[in-house]
């Protein structure tokens, strides 16, 4: 699915803010009467609000169980916003800036590995449980279990055939942070010139570089 760049509007007419308004309070209430009918059913995984802080240590449901989870996570979570196929044009999307990832090129931008690399599991796992601030995505550590939220992040890999082609490389060690001083801010403002970080973050470090809209 082919999606136009989005155009945020400074002063959006009063028309549009209303019909704003009611979609997002329209879409929380379905969300909400979703979530609400699934964490009190009786589904076959045995996954209720009592169990949900039984966690597997990292490790989700095997096979076919695992599979079935995270589809059904993502059905009631995730669909609005990234779609069914995974493609990041759910119903929700117009509405949203910016516009949810596109699962199917297998590219996440919050991950520990290198430049190109695939991220860890771990990336995923933590993005999903804290969200993206300054975006539409949620943190879901309060609404999903460790286990369900491990068999989402093995759905959501499916969407990509670089997952099945490619591993992930190492985390980058990042080391300690040096303390905060005067000349440390002075060396950071060099190496952040150095290695043209102004690329994507910007000369203003508000993220509006100039490959921001590739990435």
């Amino acid at each position: 699915m082919e999606m136009k760049r989005y155009t945020h509007l400074v002063h959006p007419p009063r028309i549009l803010t209303s019909k704003l308004v009611f979609f997002w309070v329209l879409f929380l209430y379905f969300l909400l009467a979703e979530s609400f009918a699934w964490a009190h059913t009786d589904n076959k995984h045995g996954i209720s609000p009592e169990k949900s802080g039984h966690h597997h240590k990292g490790q989700a449901t095997p096979g076919a169980d695992r599979f079935t989870l995270g589809q059904t996570v993502y059905k009631h979570m995730c669909v609005f916003c990234h779609g069914a196929d995974g493609n990041g044009g759910g119903k929700a999307t117009a509405y949203l800036y910016p516009w949810p990832r596109d699962f199917r090129k297998g590219i996440y931008k919050h991950r520990t590995t290198p430049p190109g690399s695939l991220p860890l599991d771990q990336d995923i796992f933590r993005t999903i449980q804290k969200g993206v601030p300054g975006t539409a995505m949620p943190g879901w550590k309060n609404a999903l279990s460790e286990e369900e939220t491990w068999s989402v992040v093995e759905y959501i890999k499916g969407f990509s055939d670089r997952f099945k082609n490619k591993t992930a490389q190492p985390a980058i060690d990042f080391g300690k942070p040096p303390p905060s001083t005067m000349e440390a801010v002075v060396s950071g403002e060099k190496l952040y010139q150095e290695m043209q970080c102004q690329g994507c973050h910007g000369t203003d470090l508000k993220g509006g570089g100039s490959q921001a809209a590739d990435l």
